[in-house]
């Protein structure tokens, strides 16, 4: 990019605005607000339908499953309380997504994130900018709550920005793509673990 490139992160992924697009900053801005919000309905409707899943397994399994699912997948376990069975891990993005999973999300979600920003920046500026999975931690929160008949287990991911380049803007969503991709791999590495401690599943 050789210096003519200024990096802002909006909505936790990196963006790359060209320098003749800077004076149009308030424009960006409200075209990262839209964004913002898009990502945000998108992904709080995956929260609810893919974040919760109820299982028949005990706790203790669940939860060893668990750990050795987030540990498989690239994170480390910076907290876990087996009595209130949460669990918070830490990773590098793309995780738990690899390399080659992070950059097909790139390729379906930019042009969309394009799009969006088009038309408060125009065609040419929103063109400018690139998506990138790198730069951020994926922070995952895992709650587990024991109930009558099952196990109930909630996922939530957040990105959190790693400060190594200079920032103009920043935000808390990601693409939708990333996240849905995400929390089914978390699942179905989980289902593989706990089915080897001889869990039972639905």
């Amino acid at each position: 990019m050789n210096g003519n490139f200024y990096k802002i992160v909006v909505f936790s992924f990196l963006f790359v605005l060209c320098a003749g697009c800077v004076g149009q900053i308030s424009q960006v801005e409200r075209g990262m607000n839209i964004l913002n919000d898009t990502w945000k309905v998108a992904n709080d409707n995956l929260n609810k339908t893919l974040g919760t899943r109820e299982y028949k397994i005990s706790k203790k399994e669940a939860f060893n499953a668990m750990v050795i699912t987030l540990t498989e997948l690239g994170f480390i376990i910076e907290n876990q309380d087996y009595e209130t069975g949460f669990i918070l891990a830490k990773g590098h993005s793309p995780a738990p997504l690899t390399n080659s999973e992070g950059q097909a999300i790139v390729d379906i979600e930019e042009p969309k994130m394009r799009a969006l920003l088009a038309p408060e920046i125009g065609e040419l500026s929103a063109n400018c900018f690139i998506l990138s999975l790198n730069h951020f931690y994926n922070i995952i929160n895992v709650l587990m709550l024991e109930r009558s008949k099952d196990l109930q287990i909630s996922l939530r991911s957040q990105y959190q920005f790693k400060g190594d380049i200079p920032v103009i803007a920043s935000g808390q969503q990601g693409p939708p793509t990333a996240l849905e991709h995400g929390i089914k791999k978390i699942w179905n590495t989980f289902e593989k673990a706990a089915f080897i401690q001889e869990g039972t599943f639905k």
